[in-house]
């Protein structure tokens, strides 16, 4: 991908993009594909969909009035397997100079949660773990400037009923 020519990504991301990048660090594969990012957002309304695994990093650039979802609109949603409270800080600290630039809503979700969370509704160690999870969330959200919300099995922008931690940018001259 990195031998695209900006014309060329231009006229990918207009379409949808899905970009897969591996090796280097994740911190790397993060930073490469916040330049892709902020091209996404310069072409029009996006979501941007961050998927990181071990060794590899997805992204999926998706016009969001395509799916005619508005509240998909200037969001970034980051899927994290495993659940990993250093990998999290990492890829809140690469994108924090992008939310802050753009006001952008940042949604950390935990996937392999969700999959345990349909099979076990009421468990108490489900409820233990998305205690942990949120408790993890808000510390690393004080610590870089966010503010945390929960919005517990939301539906609200057409997605399956997945719990969702959601930071947003504080900014602190308002």
């Amino acid at each position: 991908m990195k031998d695209l020519s900006y014309e060329k990504l231009q006229q990918i991301v207009k379409g949808g993009l899905t970009a897969l990048v591996y090796g280097g660090s994740a911190l790397e594969r993060i930073e490469y594909l916040m330049e892709v990012a902020k091209l996404a957002l310069k072409e029009g309304s996006f979501a941007l969909y961050f998927s990181i695994y071990e060794g590899s990093t997805f992204l999926i650039v998706d016009v969001a009035s395509r799916k005619g979802l508005e509240n998909l609109l200037d969001k970034i949603y980051v899927a994290i397997l495993p659940l990993d409270v250093a990998k999290l800080g990492k890829v809140i600290e690469a994108l924090r100079g992008l939310l802050n630039e753009e006001k952008l809503t940042l949604i950390v979700y935990d996937q392999v949660f969700t999959a345990i969370y349909y099979t076990s509704l009421g468990d108490p160690e489900v409820k233990s773990r998305l205690n942990t999870l949120l408790s993890m969330v808000k510390a690393l959200s004080r610590k870089h400037g966010f503010c945390t919300l929960l919005l517990d099995r939301a539906k609200v922008d057409g997605s399956p009923r997945t719990p969702r931690f959601i930071l947003r940018y504080v900014d602190e001259s308002v």
